[in-house]
């Protein structure tokens, strides 16, 4: 490979580089939006924060359904 080949190579390298790093942005700045219109959130730590807060919500209505099955299910087993 002569030096011009290299050359020619590296520099396609470089702007697929650069067209993979266009998109990544394109992709995060349209997460970043629909992150704040969906959620309110304006950065990535907002969002975190919110995961947590919503994480934490499901998981004490699923205790709540187990709670209240179990007691429908005793119930039923008690009047049959």
């Amino acid at each position: 490979m002569t030096s011009l080949d290299e050359v020619l190579e590296y520099r396609q390298r470089m702007e697929q580089c650069q067209r993979n790093v266009a998109m990544a942005e394109g992709a995060l700045k349209r997460s970043m939006a629909d992150l704040s219109e969906r959620f309110g959130c304006k950065t990535v730590q907002a969002a975190q924060s919110r995961l947590k807060v919503l994480t934490r919500k499901r998981e004490r209505a699923g205790r709540e359904a187990d709670t209240k099955l179990k007691a429908f299910e005793e119930k039923w087993k008690k009047s049959n």
